[in-house]
């Protein structure tokens, strides 16, 4: 039967009445199939009973959406199950992992102006037009005051740091860049980072709040500081060493021949530095006899204060005479040529007689070499003993007073090491062993009113101003070198030296008093 008349006006009656409505648009498919209907290919009613079955089918079959899936429908579904303005929102819930949509960036990076930096206008700034910059300020003012705004913040004086900013350019450390690459702007660059790194070891600042007065960003501050550090570990021995020459052992032994101690090339003792974010696995073998994770450095010093010799790294629940048969530098003066080289002092009756070997002071923790010369122990302080053991425990505060000096200059020594890395940690302080030497030349005048009285009283003392390291190896040369009858016979040779020590201090002070 064909009802293709009525089908075909009541049709586009449907048809044109969409249109006119709400104006949702029919798929092309439907408007083929009903166009076909109109044109007689397709029988009419055949067609509407097929699309009213499909219909019927697609709403309550099992893959068919239920009300739930429709009141938690996206934001933008429209109330149509089958029109969704996202593709990708899967409504029947077959697709579990849903694509997130990125956000656009609401800022664009923007580099820092160093110029405008807080730094360089409050410090950095140059001669113009005759008046005087606040460069030239600050050289004059951090070199005369050390309780300056300048060497409160940087612990450095302007020049050094100058030279510094210097050594970095000439190392390659730091390179023009694009928006960087006048001379001047480089060298600026330079002194900044420089100022960052100091500002890092001397207060334990955060990358992140350094970067603000430098107009620099953090990750720029992070990646120098790493490289400063790098530098100043690989070339350590530009800064930290001992005696080069015959000329300058004699000259560091006759600071202590002057308070009754001579033949003696140094002090040397073991500082504990907390190591804040020591990892779970080190934690029990670094926690020794403080309550918190340490690593150990051994530090030989003079009479100036200038360190001679810094150990590697070692856990904190290592001892003194565990870390000592580990230091390469008090194998130097045992097995160097240190000890050939005579001195002489008085025996009991004021005669002169001569010694073989240089040695260092040091407490009682060490073993007994005669290279470590400690005090006596329960000595009365009225006898020979106790009057020497009382001398060498004034003069041995040198090295205390230097290991002060460090963890009040370098906050981040005292504060606490912030690196996982035990090789990182190292490094700074290492690097602080080396600003340490550095500074040295910023001394008061010796006609300062302040002394430190170390031992017998000097009147030209001065005061100031301003991944595991262990090398096994070494020790095991020591054992295997140092059988038990050695080691007797070393402890007889230290009791011996040390003997001979105090009569000669003895003898000393009675004839000065005499």
């Amino acid at each position: 039967m064909n009802n293709s008349g009525l089908g075909s006006s009541s049709l586009l009656d449907i048809h044109n009445n969409d249109d006119d409505g709400d104006g949702d648009d029919e798929d092309d498919d439907f408007v083929l199939q009903m166009e076909s209907a109109l044109e007689g290919e397709v029988e009419t009613d055949d067609f509407v009973s097929t699309f009213e079955r499909e219909l019927e089918e697609s709403l309550f079959s099992d893959t068919a959406i239920d009300n739930t899936s429709l009141l938690e429908a996206p934001a933008s579904f429209d109330g149509d199950p089958f029109m969704l303005e996202d593709p990708e929102v899967d409504v029947y819930g077959t697709n579990t992992q849903q694509k997130r949509v990125r956000g656009k960036c609401r800022e664009f990076y923007k580099f820092g102006d160093i110029f405008s930096s807080c730094w360089y206008s409050k410090f950095l700034t140059r001669d113009s037009n005759g008046v005087e910059g606040s460069r030239t300020l600050t050289r004059r003012l951090s070199s005369l005051d050390r309780q300056g705004t300048f060497r409160s913040a940087f612990r450095l004086p302007l020049d050094k740091v100058e030279r510094l900013a210097m050594l970095m350019l000439e190392k390659g450390i730091i390179l023009p860049t694009r928006r960087i690459h006048s001379a001047f702007a480089v060298q600026l660059k330079a002194e900044l980072h420089v100022l960052g790194a100091l500002s890092v070891l001397g207060h334990a600042l955060p990358f992140q709040v350094i970067s603000i007065p430098s107009n620099i960003s953090k990750e720029e501050h992070r990646i120098f500081f790493h490289k400063f550090i790098d530098y100043f570990f690989d070339n350590h021995e530009d800064y930290v060493y001992l005696p080069r020459d015959l000329d300058e052992l004699r000259q560091i032994s006759s600071k202590y021949r002057e308070v009754g101690l001579p033949g003696a090339m140094g002090s040397k003792d073991v500082v504990h530095v907390k190591w804040s974010r020591a990892p779970a696995g080190d934690f029990n073998r670094c926690k020794g006899k403080e309550s918190y994770p340490t690593i150990a450095f051994q530090c030989i010093t003079n009479f100036e204060r200038r360190i001679l010799g810094v150990s590697r790294a070692q856990y904190g629940t290592r001892n003194d005479k565990s870390i000592v048969r580990r230091d390469h530098n008090v194998a130097a003066v045992r097995t160097g040529w240190y000890s050939s080289v005579e001195w002489e002092y008085f025996t009991l009756h004021g005669e002169v007689s001569t010694d073989v070997g240089y040695y260092l002071i040091c407490d009682n923790g060490y073993l007994r070499w005669p290279t470590s010369i400690c005090p006596y122990t329960h000595a009365d302080k009225t006898s020979m003993e106790g009057y020497f053991s009382t001398n060498l425990e004034s003069v041995r505060k040198d090295v205390e007073c230097v290991f002060g000096i460090m963890k009040k200059r370098w906050k981040i020594l005292d504060c606490g090491l912030k690196f996982r890395s035990m090789a990182v940690c190292e490094k700074i302080f290492f690097t602080c062993c080396c600003l340490h030497n550095e500074m040295l030349d910023m001394m008061e005048s010796h006609t300062t009113r302040y002394r430190v009285l170390r031992g017998l009283a000097n009147q030209t003392d001065g005061m100031w101003l301003s991944d595991g390291c262990d090398d096994m190896q070494l020790m095991m040369e020591f054992d295997a070198n140092e059988p038990p009858e050695s080691q007797r016979q070393l402890a007889m040779q230290w009791a011996a030296r040390r003997r001979r020590l105090a009569e000669h201090l003895y003898f000393s002070r009675r004839k000065t008093l005499d």
